[in-house]
């Protein structure tokens, strides 16, 4: 879907309908059953959530830890467009799977377009990796809430360094608890 929506700038808000498609395995998982998808309870629920993962992503452009927060899983224009989300297995991804990881996604407009686009793999997986930038603005998310001020910064700029490091003292301190 952020890959569409790079393309074609869609008002999630003039949605008519997202159908989602992958292998049967990830169903089983992130889409059924298919109303307690929708309406996920928590934030661990929405993790686990392919309609609640699209309808966020719709309207935030994103999917790092804040789109997964109490507020955005409450959020009534996320569940609004959380139940206009399905998702059904596809017999041509799960020829793919497990060597990757396709999906394909349909949006269909108020206006009666359609858009279509399918991704051969995940984001992330060595055949589509991330770029430095998406790993550090990862990062920085995932260790802005676990971290004191500046104590990400100082472990990336370490990573940074790490070839031309002869002693790994410093980067295992900084990664230390406390």
């Amino acid at each position: 879907l952020l890959e569409l929506l790079k393309t074609a700038p869609l008002d999630p808000a003039l949605v008519q309908e997202v159908v989602g498609r992958t292998f049967t395995d990830a169903i089983h998982i992130v889409g059924e059953p298919l109303a307690q998808k929708q309406e996920p309870a928590n934030p661990v629920d929405a993790q686990f959530s392919a309609p609640y993962s699209l309808a966020v992503a719709f309207w935030d452009r994103q999917g790092m830890p804040e789109q997964f927060a109490w507020a955005r899983v409450r959020d009534p224009q996320v569940r609004w467009l959380a139940r206009r989300i399905r998702v059904e297995a596809d017999p041509s991804c799960d020829r793919e799977f497990p060597r990757r990881y396709p999906a394909e996604v349909v949006v269909r407009m108020q206006d009666g377009r359609s858009l279509t686009h399918r991704v051969p793999t995940s984001k992330g997986d060595p055949a589509w990796p991330l770029t430095q930038g998406e790993i550090e603005r990862k990062f920085f998310a995932l260790a802005g809430d676990v971290l004191p001020p500046g104590r990400a910064e100082a472990i990336r700029d370490a990573i940074r360094r790490l070839e031309a490091c002869p002693d790994l003292r410093e980067l295992a301190a900084l990664l230390a608890a406390g």
